[in-house]
């Protein structure tokens, strides 16, 4: 890049050092906050799983079954039986 005079060119090069600073800043902002919300998620999962497993009794279940006069469906689709 041509520049007029030294002024200019050292002018040009602070605007995009400021640039690039702030850049990297926004980067950083942006890793902190993914980081707080990641360990945010993390407690809400965990206090998930505790009131899960607090319960009397964990049950489910899903069994494939083969349904041979399912309407829309070939005799060997794959099917599923729930029960909670």
């Amino acid at each position: 890049m041509f520049f007029v005079n030294k002024s200019l060119k050292r002018t040009f090069i602070i605007h995009a050092m400021k640039n690039k600073t702030m850049e990297a800043c926004k980067n950083e902002i942006k890793i902190k906050l993914c980081q707080k919300i990641a360990e945010s998620l993390e407690l809400e999962l965990e206090a998930v799983k505790k009131e899960i497993l607090s319960g009397p009794l964990i049950n489910a279940d899903e069994t494939t079954v083969q349904v041979i006069k399912e309407p829309g469906r070939s005799s060997q689709a794959k099917s599923l039986f729930s029960q909670n």
